[in-house]
């Protein structure tokens, strides 16, 4: 674990980075599927788990754990409601009919076959999935940049 004494959000971040880039964490379904609504309810469930944690007198490492979760959760609810956030602009050129097959499309490649030869007809909604995948593909590889940086401290 990273100092604490170190810059806090610098070495918090790097604690949420981590936990999001577990195995277990990358294989569930995508968050940006998830409305706010829902996330608000694991954000409190989180919250719960911190108080019990620290109402138990757990070991640091543990309270800091509950903490990043309850940050990752509110990080996820602030990205969904951020109308600027990139992929919140990319999802509005997006026919309001077409958005959720959309959403579902960029994040798990699974569409159903009325989507997918809509797709081939509407240039906008082909626009807006290249844009969404080329963000995805920027995102992988700053995570690869990083995960390398960490490999070699």
């Amino acid at each position: 674990m990273s100092n604490p004494k170190d810059l806090p959000l610098d070495w918090f971040k790097d604690l949420q980075f981590k936990k999001l880039s577990l195995l277990k964490n990358v294989n569930k379904p995508h968050w940006f599927n998830l409305y706010p609504e829902t996330l608000l309810a694991k954000l409190n469930d989180e919250v719960r788990e911190l108080t019990n944690a620290i109402a138990q007198k757990k070991s640091p490492e543990d309270i800091i754990d509950e903490c990043v979760d309850v940050a990752n959760f509110a990080a996820m609810i602030a990205h969904k409601v951020d109308d600027t956030s990139p992929m919140n602009k990319i999802s509005r050129s997006v026919k309001k009919v077409w958005r959720k097959e959309f959403l579902k499309f960029v994040n798990t490649g699974e569409a159903s076959q009325v989507f997918l030869n809509h797709l081939d007809t509407d240039q906008p909604l082909l626009e807006a999935v290249d844009a969404a995948f080329k963000m995805q593909v920027a995102i992988v590889d700053k995570i690869a940049i990083q995960l390398g940086e960490k490999d070699s401290e």
